[in-house]
């Protein structure tokens, strides 16, 4: 599933069977398991998202601006 930012650009990957997100950015990839009650952030040119895992079907995403632009 692709996440993406308040003004619709690609954030993350969200592979909901494992529980595995995975961001690309510049040639630079990051993936990592998402465990129960953990967020994972990602903040690039001003727009930070996030995802939780709530349980083993539910997760909520986040959207805002940061205040370090």
């Amino acid at each position: 599933m692709d996440i993406c930012d308040s003004q619709g650009r690609l954030a993350f990957k969200l592979e909901t069977d494992t529980w595995y997100v995975e961001a690309s950015y510049k040639g630079c990839k990051t993936k990592t398991h998402l465990a129960l009650g953990e967020t994972f952030t990602i903040e690039r040119q001003g727009q930070v998202t996030s995802v939780t895992r709530i349980d083993n079907l539910h997760f909520k995403i986040q959207r805002s601006y940061s205040a370090n632009i």
